[in-house]
């Protein structure tokens, strides 16, 4: 069970470290988290306009930290540590979409270059000029919090393999 988990670890690691590098590719997890995405939407939706584009952004990003908060509270370290790695990914593939705001030449389901969430969300922040450099930013924290649950992951999976040999 162990060995499964560290490959687990290093699997999810290597994928989410793939789009560190390779940041426009699309994968089956993408659709997944494109479900989340969308209905983020509706679910802030009735907070108004910005809220409403910036909560598809919002939900793809928080739904992974909500199930990574759950698992820590489960004292599930090694699986919060993959679900963190599943928010940087989201944060990377968020991190696509805003620095495409000015742009705006990634494929949209509406396929309304208009409905581009952070188009609209840069245009009302009268901050458009600055979409590079917030997707940036979100890159910046996304490596942060690639570190955090990697070490994390270890230092589970260490304390695993240390009370297995108890």
């Amino acid at each position: 069970m162990l060995m499964l988990r560290w490959a687990g670890l290093l699997f999810m690691a290597g994928v989410v470290l793939f789009y560190f590098f390779r940041p426009e590719t699309y994968s089956l997890l993408d659709y997944a988290n494109l479900i989340f995405h969308e209905a983020g939407h509706i679910l802030f939706g009735p907070f108004g306009e910005l809220m409403m584009y910036l909560g598809g952004s919002l939900t793809q990003i928080l739904i992974p930290l909500l199930c990574s908060g759950f698992f820590a509270y489960k004292k599930d370290v090694y699986s919060s540590s993959i679900t963190l790695l599943w928010a940087v990914q989201n944060m990377i593939n968020v991190s696509v979409y805003i620095g495409d705001a000015r742009a705006r030449n990634l494929p949209l389901i509406t396929d309304d270059p208009d409905t581009h969430d952070w188009w609209n969300i840069l245009l009302i922040l009268n901050m458009l000029q600055k979409d590079h450099l917030l997707a940036k930013v979100v890159v910046f924290w996304a490596a942060l919090l690639y570190v955090v649950a990697l070490f994390l992951g270890i230092r589970a999976l260490f304390a695993q393999a240390e009370e297995n040999s108890a």
